[in-house]
Parts: structure tokens; C-alpha cells; sequence
């Protein structure tokens, strides 16, 4: 999903692992990404995303480790000219 000059969001498969990214312009955006894409089965996902004081201090980020299935939803803060990270493999 993207909207130029505003945010993107994408995702990429190499073999049974999905990286999903995303990045946003000055502003901060939520999103919710459906992982309705994975196969069936639990999954660890692995997420870096912008920490409390990112707008301010770049190098500010939170990782989270979750197990998720293809029935989840991904939520995602990211700060103004933010982004995130996420490694999805099987379990």
C-alpha cells in the first residue's frame, strides 16, 4: 500500500519467510496489516518500530517478538518521518 509522497507499506516473500516495511512523511500514521497472506500455521514475527522518543531522537526504536497466524493483524505506530521492519518465518 502506498500514497506518494505520503507513506508506503510492502511486503516480500523469499521462500516460507515474508520482510514487510514501511515508511511515512512528516506525519505519524497507524496501520493494521492483515497477515491473511501467510500460510496456514503459527509463525514468529519479529517487529522493529518507532520508540516513544523516535520523532525526536531517530535512533529511538522497539523490537517485539509475537507469534503470529495467517488469521492476525499486525498493528503499527510509526512517527512522523518514521517507519518499521518486520521478519515473519514459520515456527
Amino acid at each position: 500500500e502506498a500514497k506518494l509522497g505520503e507513506y508506503l507499506v510492502i511486503a516480500r516473500r523469499n521462500g516460507d519467510a515474508w520482510y514487510i516495511g514501511g515508511i511515512t512523511n512528516g506525519e505519524s500514521r497507524s496501520f493494521n496489516i492483515d497477515l491473511s497472506f501467510l500460510k496456514s500455521g503459527p509463525y514468529r514475527a519479529t517487529v522493529m518500530t518507532d520508540g516513544i522518543n523516535a520523532d525526536r531522537f531517530a535512533e529511538d526504536y522497539k523490537k517485539t517478538t509475537q507469534t503470529v497466524t495467517n488469521s492476525s493483524i499486525l498493528k503499527i505506530q510509526m512517527a512522523p518521518e518514521g517507519g518499521f521492519a518486520a521478519m515473519i518465518n514459520p515456527r
